[in-house]
């Protein structure tokens, strides 16, 4: 899973995974069993006690739904929450949608135009 920490930049990392996972929606357990870690290895890398391997980074990343660089704390602005865009239901409704032919994701899109706006 990864390497005891060594510099400063490690608690970047890990701060930005517990900013994400919790913007997301995402217990710890969730999270670890996503990206098949320990909960314990999840909760010491956003600590900083531990850095993530590149591996185990980029499986965080995207289970989160971000780049590796958000991570890392290169590109904070995909760190921001939006009210739905960032949540656990419109990453699964768009696997679902990107996975549809074109002429059924107008006919959805369609119907979707019809329901009411909150």
């Amino acid at each position: 899973m990864a390497r005891k920490r060594r510099s400063a930049a490690d608690n970047v990392v890990g701060v930005s995974i517990r900013k994400a996972r919790l913007a997301r929606g995402f217990t710890q357990a969730q999270l670890a069993e996503a990206v098949e870690i320990t909960v314990e290895s999840l909760s010491r890398a956003e600590t900083g006690a531990i850095l993530p391997t590149v591996e185990t980074l980029g499986r965080i990343a995207t289970v989160l739904d971000l780049t590796l660089d958000s991570l890392v704390g290169r590109d904070q602005s995909l760190m921001a929450a939006d009210s739905c865009a960032d949540s656990p239901e419109h990453r699964r409704l768009k696997r679902h949608i990107d996975d549809l032919p074109l002429s059924t994701v107008r006919k959805l899109l369609a119907l979707v135009e019809l329901l009411p706006h909150e």
